[in-house]
This record gives structure tokens, sequence and C-alpha cells, in this order.
């Protein structure tokens, strides 16, 4: 029987912090989830949603505020879902991710993991303006074309005019594109009536080579507003794609069109230039992870003489990476089109890459190739049972897991443990400002 109702005011000390950033306490034994409180605060919550298990609660008034609160830069903090730890100071957000993944560890692995393993969060080079990727919605507030995020657990835009999250470039070329789609007249998407032609405004940048991806989102074919793209200046790749699917944000990355310019742009991280499609899938804050995997090859845990398989490549970023340091590396893709992507980038003998099934894929080159070290990089979702088994079939000796789901992570690891022998684990801060966070795990065959 539920403890709370919708509507209830109660006085609660939040605990925890939950996966979502959110505050966590206990209300008559009954888990109370509140968005923007702190483990440490005490604080009145008004009840609006009651479920068999939990309740979810917005705060009316603090009682108690945290030392560590901080005011979030972003006027829009408490509406939109760009970041989630704005509020908190940054040593305390590195804190919360240490102590998130000990508990999903703790939770989640039967065996239990010694903490010295667990080595202390590595800290981002940079706390803001790190991001050089968007995709949002667009409007036309009367005046002009604008873009925003949705409000936290609603449809309602919150309109967007500065974001301290975004790179001042990403920052420049977004308002170059309104400014001149406001100028032409374009036909904007209206989700109440469902007209209109802009639905999305997709970007990435990269601040090195200042060259700069426009993936323009169309609920229908407009051909002004194609030959509108077509003239935008000082956008290196210009592309569009279709959703005529109102119910759904989620575009068919292989159905994108190309206008004009490059049809790829060209990023560097870590001294290594890749040619990025429209169509990659490619994570814009693997700096710092990369970073951390040239460490495993300095202190030898990769060798020179390792044969190296990569699942989940994607645009083959720690590949390419770790190509000069091992005798052959070879990556795996589930869609051809991504493996597509990564094979423009190659330009050297040792390594390749290869689409299709998973799980038959790498038991066949395991037929060819004697596994040294086996690089996973998997969805938040984990790695599936069928994975899991042959990995332990193949007794492949050494594993590097790359994570940034701390739950996930833990279930596989316990399944692992019953063969392979944790020798570190390493949280890395690729996201701050927010609970997302990465980790690098090594693993040997015992």
């Amino acid at each position: 029987m539920n403890q709370v109702i919708k509507g209830q005011l109660i006085l609660l000390t939040i605990k925890r912090m939950g996966i979502n950033g959110e505050g966590i306490g206990f209300y008559k034994r009954q888990t109370i989830f509140v968005n923007g409180a702190l483990p440490g605060e005490i604080v009145e919550v008004e009840i609006k949603e009651v479920n068999p298990n939990y309740a979810v609660g917005v705060v009316t008034k603090f009682k108690k505020k945290s030392p560590y609160r901080t005011n979030p830069r972003c006027g829009h903090f408490e509406q939109c879902q760009c970041s989630d730890l704005q509020h908190l100071a940054y040593d305390q957000q590195l804190g919360q991710k240490q102590q998130l993944l000990l508990e999903s560890l703790e939770r989640y692995v039967d065996s239990p993991i010694e903490k010295t393993l667990v080595l202390p969060i590595i800290k981002a080079n940079k706390e803001w303006q790190t991001r050089t990727y968007l995709n949002l919605p667009t409007r036309h507030d009367g005046e002009k074309v604008v873009v925003g995020m949705y409000e936290r657990g609603s449809n309602r835009l919150v309109y967007i005019d500065n974001c301290y999250m975004y790179h001042p470039f990403l920052q420049e070329k977004l308002q170059e594109v309104l400014d001149y789609l406001t100028k032409t007249n374009i036909s904007v998407y209206n989700p109440r009536y469902n007209q209109g032609s802009l639905r999305n405004i997709i970007l990435r940048i990269c601040p090195r080579t200042k060259e700069s991806m426009l993936i323009a989102v169309l609920f229908e074919k407009d051909p002004y507003l194609i030959k509108v793209l077509k003239k935008l200046s000082n956008i290196t790749s210009i592309n569009y794609v279709i959703n005529e699917d109102e119910k759904s944000q989620t575009i068919d990355y292989k159905k994108i069109v190309h206008l004009t310019g490059k049809k790829y742009i060209d990023v560097i991280e870590n001294k290594i230039k890749y040619k990025i499609l429209p169509s990659s899938f490619y994570f814009p804050n693997v700096e710092e992870t990369n970073n951390y995997l040239l460490k495993l090859i300095n202190n030898g845990y990769i060798a020179k003489n390792d044969n190296v398989v990569s699942i989940y490549s994607s645009l083959g970023t720690h590949e390419l990476l770790l190509k000069p340091y091992v005798k052959e590396i070879v990556g795996f893709e589930e869609e051809p089109f991504l493996v597509e992507n990564t094979i423009i980038n190659i330009q050297n003998e040792n390594i390749k890459f290869l689409s299709g099934n998973i799980v038959e894929n790498l038991y066949e080159i395991s037929k060819t190739m004697n596994i040294d070290c086996l690089i996973i990089t998997p969805p938040r979702s984990g790695i599936d049972s069928k994975l899991l088994n042959a990995i332990k079939t193949l007794k492949i000796k050494k594993i590097i897991y790359i994570s940034q789901n701390p739950s996930t992570f833990a279930k596989n690891i316990s399944h692992l443990q019953r063969q392979y022998q944790v020798k570190f684990i390493q949280p890395i801060d690729s996201h701050p400002q927010t609970i997302k966070f990465s980790i690098v795990a090594g693993l040997k065959i015992k």
C-alpha cells in the first residue's frame, strides 16, 4: 500500500543521488525521487507522481541546503534537460560519480571487488563549453527562427539563446544558421498543427579544424527550404533528412541527403585526423578516454605484439589510436553503413573493420587470429548474454571494457568475474556538469 498520495506535502532528508542526478530520500520506507535536490539537504516536497514502488516529488521549500550547492550558470537550468549537476560544486560532482560507481558494484557484483581496484575518478580537462554537437528542435517565435530544449517531464519547448555547455565555435555556427534562416522566411514546423518544414537542427563542429556540419531535419520535402540551405555559407558540409513521424525525434541516418560542401568534416583528436560523415556515430568526448588507453600502452597492459579485437568500434577512434602500438587490430560493428564510415579513415595494413553479427564475427576471426586483447564499448544496455558466453568460451586473455552506464557495467563485470580477474576500474569524467561519466576497466583471465 502506498504511503504517500499525489499532492501530499512531506518533509524529506535526501540520502543519496540517483543515476539520473535526482535526489533520493525515504518516507516511511517508500523511495521518493526529487529532481534538483542534493544529498544532505532537508526539503519540503510535494508529491507529483505515485507508483507501486516509488514516488516522484518536487521541492517546494528548502529547510536545509547543501554547503556544496552552487548557483547554476544557465538561467534555464531548472527547466531544460541539458545538464543535471550545474547546481553542485565540481569536486562534489566527481565524488557523486565515484559513489554511483561504487554503489553499482556493491549492488550488482556477486563477488566483492576490492575498493583499491576502483581508482579515483579522472577530472575533465574543461568543466564548461565542452560540447561540439547539438540536435535541437526548431520553432518560430513570431519574429525569428529559434531552437530549444524540452522542459523536464513535458512537451513544452524552452527556447535557448545561449548554452554554457556548448563550445563557443558551436554556439557561433548555430547563431549564424538561425540568423540566415530567419532572413530567408523559411517554413518552420509547428507540432500543434502538424505543419511546416524545418523540425530540427543538427550541428557538429571541430574546434581544431574549424569545420562544421549541418543536418537539417525536415518534416516534408520543401524545395524552397532545400534551395535556401544550399546557399548557406560558412558551413563546411550541408545535408538534410526527412522525418515524417510527428511522434518521433529519431532520424534514419542512412537516408541523409548531401546538399553542398564537403561530404565529411575533418576532426582531430589525440593528434589523429578523422573524416566524419553525416551518418557517423562519433563520441565527441572520446579524448579523455583515449588518453587513458595511451596510459595502458605505456604501462604495458596493451603490448606491442598484441592481436586486438574491438567490438562496437563506432568511428574507429580507439582502434586508430592503438594501431601503431599493436600487431593487428580488427574492429566490429553490426551495421554495414557504420563500417563504411570507418573504412574511409584507414591508411594502415594492420587494421580492418567488419560488419555483421558480432558473435558470429568473433568466433570466425578467432579461427585465424589468436586474440590477445578484447576492447568492448557496448551500448548503455551493456553486453548481451550471447556475447558474454562467447567471450568466456574463447578464453580471451585480456579485456578492456569501456562503459557509460555503471549499472549494466557492474552486472556484466559480475558475469565475467567467474572467469576473469578485475585488475583495475578507472572512472573518467567525460561529461562534466551532468551525471554521465565513462568507465574503463581491465580484466585478465584467471
